[in-house]
């Protein structure tokens, strides 16, 4: 909850409360969260002095949760901790917060960076862990680090993302917004190619993680942490179900989405 209402904040804050927050001020907010993030406390002063909503509270849950995240595991505690902090930063640095410049780039490399950096900013990842702990679902760092899964992680993160820029299209072209696949790929060819490209990368993302899960399972089957592994690929295809239904019933860009059929 911590990390969409803040992925929320960052997302919307023009449409609510006006003009942007200046970048010196973002990333005085951004190093808070961090230091909250690393057991360390945060400028108190910056309480009075910033606009970003709700910074008091935020910050006070956010002690809260991670105070009661140790208990449950270290190893699980410290994997919620590193995902919460590259997606903070990653979203800092997509607003600006570093530089105060937009950062060039080869149109050539448009859709490559495009989804590199919604991989690093979305917050998939922290609400995956995080759910973690709540289940007891426990993996070590040996089966984390293991290729085939990072790319099944890095298949549930695309996938959700590609299916947010669809349903979102509407709200980006409402607000003369930039960040949107299908707007970047609007560019050079028409909304429904640009869709149905788009479509594609999605099929492509979803499709293989049948087959990577069946790897991975065959791998480890003889693991301790087995049952564990089994719970943790569950859980991480519930949630990108989970996300799917929701953009499919709910109405946080403002109106039902467009509807279209894609085969996967």
């Amino acid at each position: 909850m911590f990390l969409f209402l803040v992925d929320d904040t960052f997302d919307n804050y023009k449409d609510l409360w006006g003009p942007g927050i200046p970048s010196d001020e973002l990333i005085q907010v951004v190093d808070s969260f961090c230091s909250i993030c690393h057991g360390e406390e945060y400028d108190v002063s910056l309480e009075d002095r910033t606009r970003f909503p709700y910074f008091k509270y935020l910050c006070d849950f956010f002690k809260k949760y991670r105070k009661e995240l140790f208990p449950i595991g270290i190893e699980q505690a410290a994997e919620f901790i590193n995902a919460s902090v590259d997606c903070l930063e990653a979203n800092a640095w997509e607003n600006r917060g570093w530089t105060g410049i937009d950062v060039p780039v080869d149109p050539r490399q448009e859709k490559r960076y495009y989804y590199y950096r919604r991989e690093s900013t979305y917050g998939w990842l922290p609400c995956l862990e995080s759910t973690c702990f709540y289940k007891n679902i426990s993996v070590s760092k040996r089966i984390r680090q293991d290729p085939l899964m990072k790319m099944i992680r890095r298949r549930w993160v695309r996938a959700s993302f590609i299916i947010n820029d669809m349903f979102s299209i509407q709200k980006e072209l409402r607000n003369d917004e930039k960040s949107n696949m299908l707007l970047i790929r609007g560019k050079t060819m028409s909304g429904s190619i640009a869709f149905e490209k788009t479509a594609r990368d999605l099929k492509e993302a979803i499709q293989d993680i049948p087959a990577l899960q069946m790897h991975l399972e065959r791998k480890y089957k003889r693991s301790p942490e087995f049952a564990n592994l089994q719970a943790y690929l569950n859980l991480g295809k519930a949630i990108l179900d989970g996300n799917n239904q929701y953009l499919l019933i709910a109405e946080r860009y403002g109106q039902k989405p467009f509807t279209a059929t894609i085969h996967i």
